[in-house]
């Protein structure tokens, strides 16, 4: 019992650690200015980990840039009901704020 449950932890560990590079290669997508095919990653990654937080904030800044607010607020709506106290997500959302009073 005490193998499997050491099999099941790293097994843990090593997907945590697969799902972080996978971001921030979509991220560096994104910043080569791929930005539709970093959108299409996001989704799809969102699909797959409905409760991630930081992609629900990547896809409402990729909206943001696009001057789609209303749709950055959808998916930032959702990332504050998962992790009202990140950081990250309360920052978007002052800058989703900030764009709507321009």
């Amino acid at each position: 019992m005490m193998k499997l449950l050491n099999t099941i932890k790293k097994y843990l560990f090593i997907t945590l650690n697969i799902q972080k590079h996978i971001m921030n290669l979509v991220l560096l997508i994104w910043l080569w200015g791929l930005t539709t095919d970093a959108e299409e990653a996001f989704v799809e990654g969102i699909r797959i980990k409905p409760d991630s937080h930081e992609m629900l904030c990547n896809l409402s800044i990729i909206h943001m840039e696009k001057g789609q607010l209303e749709i950055a607020e959808k998916f930032l709506e959702q990332a504050n009901e998962i992790a009202p106290e990140d950081e990250i997500t309360q920052t978007c959302i002052r800058h989703l704020n900030q764009l709507k009073q321009m």
